[in-house]
């Protein structure tokens, strides 16, 4: 059987082909990193998009919308989880996609018990009849053959296990992507470490897959050059004498220990089934618009080799907008001023120097809880060391950003020294090419090192897919998830309202709405109204409004991590001059765990600046005397023993 014989034919002409003999010597043939890309936007673009965000209430609603996807018709799906994490994520996918509907649907029937999870053979139904074959025929066995009479060429494999969360972004990036799926179990916890022999089996593991696949894969360039492990695994492997290794450097390579030559380029999706779902349709179906470029390093050599003025020189002439940050103003200061507006940018390049929880800049230092705002889902590359070490902690680095939002990050789990990076104006000729990420951002022919893929290797930059406004969403009873709107605001039901706003990517709306709750002085704010207020009023640049949305919520919401980042990101343009008192007692208050020597120096010059120098002195005292824990007293000590014209950002 033969699924979508047109499309078949269409992806066949896409692809890479042998020239006809030409009268003088052959150019050289692309390389394997292009060819890569070329394959992976070749599949993506020969299907149309429906410009639907389709919202689902569960897993198994959201591998039935996956199996009613076509070889030439597709729309993302996303699974809404009811938490306010998740929420967030499906907004910013939404300001990111631009639909035209966002509606909500569900499986027909009851709905599946707690903690559903797929029988593996869900999986691979649902991906067969994403790809044209009927559903009493939707095997891998029949696929791979229809593939193969089609003279279709998957360009990798996707490893994953139903019991594991990450399945979501499996069954997504197998389906769209038209790979091989491989069904491994492995050791869980992102940021636990691989022995290398674990790493060597799961590596094997994967070679055996290849092998029986019947498609050619021990070389780059021939058909199987990408793994992607869907999976809650280790993102570290051993290396001897105290280091580490990424594991996504250690996929692809041949034999075991420290490997050899390698033959496809990995990356790893992990998460809850919502977060990595919404990592895969971002891959899918999310074209960058513009860049966010920071520079923290020196204009000497040789780190002027990643000079992000250049990248920004490439991106511009490309056609995308470059917001590019560099010397002489790419110090903290410049950074975190900056950051207390949001970034509307689908790619982010930023140099630093430091470990996994600081970066230092010329001159200063942040931490990870001034990593900016974002607007719309991202694609970040960080040169900087250890950035990606504890990838699964928020207190780290890499996790703060994939919070924020970014769907694929590139980073380091160690020191791998700078050389190991490809420079930044490189990497940004290379994606502009049209080259997969998960191979622009490694050396050719470098040994196994310390760089990692979080996201989807395949993923590139090319044009927009062609949308299809006409085409019938094929998801019965599908129903807008606005539908309930107006009734909701005009019943006063605000934070029913919010969500839906929020659900749907209507930020600006949003943040209308709340100030409009905010500022009228008989409106009727609920503290779950305020929550729901802060991060659109932030992304909005209303800062003097986010600090009031969150003195309204209650305790637990004031906890929030997430809008605690969103407080303080904001409050600090509003801390010069002679700030409010009532912010300075909001901010006293929510001092942050993991950053509380920061954010006491930082109010402590807005305090100065208020109430001058020794009442600012008596407020860290008090911080310090109250303080609970021993390391949160001594930062504070550390400010307190500073000299008053340092503190500030």
């Amino acid at each position: 059987m033969n699924p979508a014989p047109a499309l078949l034919s269409a992806l066949l002409a896409l692809q890479p082909a042998s020239p006809p003999a030409p009268a003088s010597p052959p150019a050289p043939p692309a390389p394997p990193a292009l060819r890569l890309g070329l394959r992976s936007l070749a599949v993506q673009g020969a299907a149309r998009v429906i410009p639907t965000l389709v919202i689902v209430r569960d897993r198994e609603s959201y591998l039935a919308a996956i199996a009613g996807w076509k070889p030439d018709l597709r729309y993302p799906v996303l699974i809404d989880d009811g938490t306010p994490q998740c929420r967030e994520l499906i907004g910013l996918f939404a300001r990111g996609f631009h639909p035209e509907r966002v509606v909500r649907w569900s499986r027909p029937g009851p709905a599946p018990a707690e903690g559903w999870k797929p029988a593996r053979a869900d999986i691979e139904a649902a991906v067969a009849t994403s790809w044209g074959l009927p559903p009493d025929q939707a095997t891998p066995a029949a696929l791979h053959t229809a593939w193969k009479s089609g003279g279709y060429e998957p360009p990798g494999l996707v490893l994953l296990h139903e019991s594991d969360p990450a399945w979501t972004a499996g069954a997504a990036l197998a389906a769209g992507r038209g790979q091989v799926l491989v069904f491994i179990q492995a050791a869980q916890g992102v940021d636990r470490v691989f022995s290398q022999p674990e790493a060597d089996q799961i590596a094997k593991a994967t070679e055996q897959a290849a092998e029986a696949s019947g498609w050619s894969w021990r070389a780059l360039g021939d058909t199987l050059d990408a793994i992607t492990l869907c999976l809650n695994t280790p993102n570290r492997l051993d290396k001897p004498k105290g280091e580490f290794f990424a594991m996504t450097d250690r996929m692809g390579r041949l034999g075991e220990g420290e490997a050899g030559a390698r033959w496809a380029y990995s990356g790893q999706v992990f998460g809850s089934p919502s977060r990595a779902a919404y990592v895969a349709m971002c891959s899918l179906f999310l074209h960058p618009r513009g860049a966010w470029l920071f520079d923290g390093y020196p204009t000497t050599s040789p780190w002027d080799t990643f000079d992000a003025t250049k990248a920004g020189e490439l991106l511009t002439r490309a056609g995308l907008h470059a917001e590019v940050i560099d010397a002489p103003r790419a110090g903290a200061r410049d950074w975190r001023l900056r950051a207390a507006r949001p970034v509307d940018a689908g790619l982010i390049f930023v140099n630093t120097k430091g470990n996994d929880d600081f970066f230092d800049l010329e001159p200063g230092q942040c931490k990870p809880g001034d990593v900016p705002l974002l607007t719309t889902p991202a694609l970040a590359n960080v040169v900087h060391s250890w950035s990606a070490s504890n990838a699964g902690n928020r207190d780290r680095l890499a996790a703060r950003w994939l919070e924020r939002g970014v769907f694929c990050y590139a980073g380091s789990v160690h020191e791998p020294y700078l050389q190991a990076f490809i420079p930044t104006p490189v990497l940004t000729g290379r994606l502009l090419g049209g080259g997969a990420i998960g191979a622009c951002i490694r050396g050719d022919d470098a040994p196994l090192w310390k760089i990692t893929l979080l996201g989807d290797p395949l993923f590139t930059l090319g044009r927009p897919v062609a949308r299809d406004t006409q085409a019938e969403l094929p998801l019965p009873d599908a129903g807008n998830a606005d539908a309930g709107l107006r009734e909701a605001l005009t019943r006063n039901r605000f934070e029913e309202g919010l969500s839906t706003l929020l659900i749907c990517g209507r930020d600006s709306d949003a943040a209308r709405l709340a100030e409009a709750l905010l500022t009228q002085p008989d409106a009727p704010l609920t503290a779950a109204s305020a929550r729901l207020c802060i991060l659109p009023l932030a992304r909005a640049g209303r800062n003097d409004l986010v600090w009031r949305a969150f003195a309204r919520c209650d305790r637990d919401a004031q906890r929030d991590p997430a809008l605690r980042d969103a407080l303080w990101l904001t409050s600090l343009p509003l801390l010069e001059g002679s700030p409010d008192s009532a912010l300075l007692d909001l901010l006293k208050s929510n001092l942050r765990h993991d950053m509380p020597g920061r954010d006491a120096r930082t109010l402590a010059a807005g305090w100065r600046n208020k109430h001058g120098v020794g009442e600012a002195m008596t407020m860290l005292e008090t911080l310090r005397d109250e303080a609970q824990n021993g390391e949160y007293r001594r930062q504070i000590q550390d400010v307190l023993g500073s000299p008053p014209d340092s503190w500030g950002p």
